[in-house]
């Protein structure tokens, strides 16, 4: 079957450029340190915030206790430092999406063209970072227009509860972005931006049983491994934080190398 020949394919490549691995490794373990260090950091700002806007709220005066809630809000926002503090929130989210971003640009692409380079045994690393960056600037872009027109759906549906179908609509439109993004990154190694997108879309829809099927693999051994890390869980967390090294970083090697294989064919 053509999915078996493809991951016989990627674990052969894997085996027999297992000096890499070490690297790849280690790229994944500093780009979740580094991300969990700067999200954690702003994390306690942002509580730190909230809590302050919390005591706003909370020492306004008794005889607007009875007011709805955008009645309240509208209240507070007259309070200057209620303003300030709340901007400081939202530039401190946007700090974080920006830093995230930059340090995804740095450490997977090199990752990705680490991958690539075992896939064609050639690689010019800058011209695939410039690109990296320039395709992942622009999905990035398409995320914050659709993120715009969402949160705008959202605000409305948060007045009268949240509708699981806005939620399955946000599991769909994440799913089929990641879907066309991944299949990108592996045609930057052979392409210039704007080719790269138009064979994104070409190939994502050409060729979406095959790529559908290889994501429907990739997400049966995530799971596999999700159970397997549980399990350990309940015997040992530290037994359950060795493995998780020793299978997790190399599974997303792995993949990379699969969605490489089946993209580049």
């Amino acid at each position: 079957m053509w999915v078996f020949d493809k991951i016989q394919e990627s674990y052969r490549t894997f085996r027999k450029n297992i000096v890499f691995l070490p690297v790849l490794v280690l790229l994944d373990m500093i780009f979740f340190i580094t991300t969990g260090f700067f999200i954690q950091t702003i994390y306690v700002r942002v509580l730190g915030k909230i809590s302050y806007l919390t005591s706003i709220i909370e020492g306004l005066p008794a005889g607007v206790i009875n007011l709805t809630q955008s009645q309240l809000i509208t209240k507070a926002t007259a309070h200057f430092n209620f303003v300030q503090e709340y901007n400081k929130i939202y530039y401190l989210f946007l700090l974080l999406v920006f830093i995230i971003f930059f340090i995804y640009i740095i450490i997977q692409g090199l990752s990705w063209s680490l991958v690539t380079l075992l896939h064609r045994k050639k690689q010019n690393f800058l011209r695939y970072l410039y690109r990296f960056s320039f395709i992942n600037s622009l999905w990035f872009l398409i995320i914050l227009v659709i993120a715009y027109f969402l949160l705008r759906k959202l605000a409305v549906q948060l007045s009268v509860g949240l509708s699981p179908l806005i939620l399955i609509l946000l599991f769909f439109l994440g799913f089929i972005l990641l879907y066309f993004i991944l299949i990108s990154y592996p045609l930057i190694s052979q392409y210039p931006v704007a080719i790269t997108l138009r064979k994104t879309f070409g190939i994502g829809f050409r060729k979406f049983s095959k790529i559908g099927l290889m994501y429907l693999v990739i997400g049966v051994a995530i799971f596999i491994v999700d159970i397997l890390l549980r399990l350990l869980a309940k015997i040992n967390p530290i037994l359950m934080f060795i493995f998780g090294l020793i299978l997790v970083l190399p599974l997303f090697t792995w993949i990379r190398l699969l969605i490489t294989n089946v993209v580049l064919e």
